[in-house]
């Protein structure tokens, strides 16, 4: 220690006086060296061995700064070291002499000792941190009551010098480390809980949840309330927790009081079984009681932590028979290519059936009807067991599918959960009607079979009735369908079909189709009658005519207006056109509806950051909605302008868009050195094509601000 201590000072000495400084010696008051926190407490019921904790050696107010030396002990049967990271505030290029770290420095502590000195003159220190030590925990406290394990961190031999190799006065202190043991939380006393779907004697269990052997469970108390309207306790008897034990229990009006003493118990098991007799209940109605532990303890007197109550559910299912059918029972097309959807729904389902899912497979004729689609209907999803609330799978096959649709399971029942019940659709199915023929009718069954209703046990629920579906197509022989001149579906094409937008100025060309058992009408006057939306300002009415040609087509065309005042509220919105024609004075008539507005409409921009320094990259969405069913090439661009008006660039982004909402994203874009700080624009736009490819707006642009800093 002396030898070390002397070549610490003699290489100080050499380092001043090849400077040739000479700096009197001086008083260090309210110097400190410590460890640091000086207490770490710990307990078992946040901390286990094995966890690591940091210490760390800190130093305050020193001056003149040149060396140090200090020694750190600990319990090795308790702690382990098993890193140190240290900062030396000597200046650059320190000697390190010593560095040792001993887990097993001796028989009883582990040990570091660490010298260094600086090479740079005196540091003036205020408050720094040398050594960043890393301890874990190898022994905890035994498992009784006033347990610990515990280890001082001894901070000790500690020596500082200055620059003139005189020892620095300081304090040292050391710190400590303590693990105490906790007893887990006592016990706690759950009732179970029972649901009946008649009336009848039933046992519920009643258990000692999380009996610590430390708490030597030999005896239980408690009282166990209940709704005297629906239940009657009969008895009890001793369950297996405390061994071969005695029971004692005493009856009173909606509330049975037991005791129960025998051998120590642990863990969870029950201590009684209670005998009820459910004594009422409602047909199709679902009713509850609790089944409420009060005044419960153990041991002749301490406290459970808990007392978790039962649920008791009488649930008579109703004497309804359960039905599934098809909605509308009937349905009439009116044309070939008519779209149309119907509903599955289910019946008299009461929350007592606790439906889970159902199954069903329909039939129809393929020669007559082509499946569009089958989706979700909303019944199920009114009663979520959990998000996402349900299953649907469809198993499609040539002339028929099956769907199985049910609520998502997993886990236990939702607290406070209620069961579907009434009628909903299960199931929407959306048809395409592809034959007719002129002057008859035709149609085929839907038909349902195969039907499964399932509870939440996976039991089936009987299903008394089932009501087929019904198509039917009649045509006249006498036809006409008027249509636009977008092509088939988009156009209308088809009686009482409607057809896709147009944008304002667009022309409209309207093509009428007039037959007789199919074959072309020549030479017959087709009355067009047109509306544009009804709004307060002016209201747009046509009338037109024109002959049918060689073909059976007679066609006329119009624009989509464009007032020089109010033209979205005069244009815009659901135009109707009547189209009539008068065959063996007969008059027969189709009606079209088409929507006018952008086809695609610019919404919102959404840049990245609302600040960016020079040098920061942007990035752009542009929401849009179109309102065309046609897909159709937009180009999209976003142009930045600086405060003072200097366009900085722009972003281009093509794309193919469908009908409804969506988003385009742009990123990098970076802004120049040369922009002017302050506020910048971001303007989008959307055309049809490049403007130098011919391309011209959908619609109007719109524009963001955000700032470009100056720091």
């Amino acid at each position: 220690m002396k030898l070390q201590k002397l070549l610490v000072i003699a290489l100080v000495s050499m380092f001043l006086l090849s400077i040739g400084a000479a700096i009197p010696a001086r008083a260090y008051p309210d110097t400190n060296a410590c460890i640091d926190p000086p207490a770490i407490t710990w307990d078992t019921s946040g901390h286990v061995v094995g966890d690591t904790f940091h210490a760390y050696l800190k130093i305050g107010n020193f001056t003149n700064l040149a060396g140090y030396e200090y020694k750190i002990a600990w319990n090795r049967a308790v702690l382990t070291c098993i890193r140190v990271v240290d900062t030396i505030p000597l200046g650059p290029g320190p000697f390190i002499a010593t560095n040792l770290t001993e887990n097993a420095y001796n028989a009883t502590h582990g040990r570091m000792w660490f010298v260094v000195t600086g090479m740079a003159g005196g540091q003036n220190v205020g408050a720094a941190t040398l050594r960043d030590m890393t301890f874990q925990v190898i022994a905890g406290p035994p498992h009784i009551l006033g347990g610990f394990v515990d280890s001082p961190i001894t901070l000790y031999d500690t020596l500082f010098g200055d620059a003139l190799a005189n020892p620095i006065a300081h304090t040292a202190y050391s710190g400590y480390f303590l693990f105490n043991y906790v007893p887990p939380p006592p016990p706690s006393i759950q009732s179970g809980s029972k649901t009946m779907s008649a009336l009848g004697t039933f046992f519920l269990p009643v258990s000692v949840v999380g009996a610590d052997p430390v708490y030597a469970v030999t005896s239980v108390h408690f009282e166990l309330h209940y709704n005297p309207a629906l239940l009657n306790a009969l008895s009890a008897t001793a369950g297996p927790f405390l061994g071969g034990a005695a029971i004692l229990f005493a009856l009173a009006p909606g509330v049975i009081t037991v005791d129960v003493t025998g051998a120590a118990g642990s863990g969870t098991g029950v201590v009684a079984i209670i005998l009820f007799d459910a004594i009422y209940g409602e047909a199709g109605n679902i009713l509850t009681c609790a089944l409420d532990l009060q005044n419960s303890n153990f041991n002749l007197g301490s406290a459970f932590t808990a007392e978790i109550d039962g649920l008791y559910t009488i649930a008579i299912p109703s004497p309804a028979l359960k039905a599934i059918g098809v909605e509308p029972l009937v349905y009439n097309a009116l044309d070939e290519g008519e779209v149309f959807t119907l509903d599955v729904f289910v019946y008299n389902i009461t929350s007592v059936d606790r439906l889970f899912g159902v199954q069903f497979t329909m039939s129809y004729d393929p020669a007559l009807l082509e499946l569009i689609a089958v989706t979700e209907g909303p019944f199920l999803s009114l009663f979520p067991w959990q998000i996402p609330p349900t299953y649907f799978f469809v198993y499609p096959h040539a002339g028929y599918f099956t769907v199985a649709t049910g609520l998502i399971g997993g886990g236990s029942e939702p607290p406070g959960y209620i069961y579907p019940n009434g009628e909903g659709s299960v199931a929407r199915v959306t048809f395409k009607a592809t034959v007719g023929i002129p002057g008859e009718t035709v149609g085929c069954p839907l038909h349902l079979y195969d039907v499964i209703f399932g509870d939440v046990d996976a039991l089936e629920i009987p299903v008394g009735i089932i009501h087929d579906g019904q198509y039917y197509l009649t045509m006249d022989k006498r036809y006409i369908d008027i249509f636009t001149q977008y092509p088939d579906p988009y156009g209308g094409q088809k009686r009482m079909h409607d057809a896709d937008a147009y944008g304002p100025q667009h022309l409209v060309i309207m093509y009428a189709f007039v037959t007789y058992n199919r074959w072309p009408v020549q030479n017959k006057l087709v009355e067009f009658e047109i509306h544009g939306p009804v709004n307060p300002i002016y209201n747009i009415v046509l009338y037109r005519t024109a002959f049918t040609n060689s073909t059976g087509y007679a066609t006329i065309s119009f624009r989509i207006d464009w007032p020089c005042e109010y033209p979205e509220t005069i244009a815009f919105g659901i135009w109707t056109v009547y189209g009539a024609v008068e065959l063996d004075q007969i008059k027969v008539v189709d009606i079209l509806h088409f929507e006018a507005g952008w086809l695609v409409k610019l919404i919102k921009i959404t840049t990245n950051e609302d600040a960016y320094r020079h040098g920061w990259h942007m990035t752009i969405d542009v929401d849009y909605v179109s309102i065309s069913h046609q897909i159709r090439p937009v180009f999209f661009t976003m142009t930045i302008y600086d405060d003072a008006g200097y366009g900085l660039g722009s972003l281009t982004f093509s794309t193919n868009v469908g009908y409804g909402p969506g988003t385009v994203e742009v990123t990098c874009f970076q802004i120049p050195k040369w922009a002017r700080a302050g506020i910048g624009t971001v303007y989008a736009d959307a055309y049809t094509a490049q403007p130098s490819q011919c391309g011209v707006p959908y619609c109007p642009e719109i524009s963001k601000t955000f700032t470009i800093l100056a720091l």
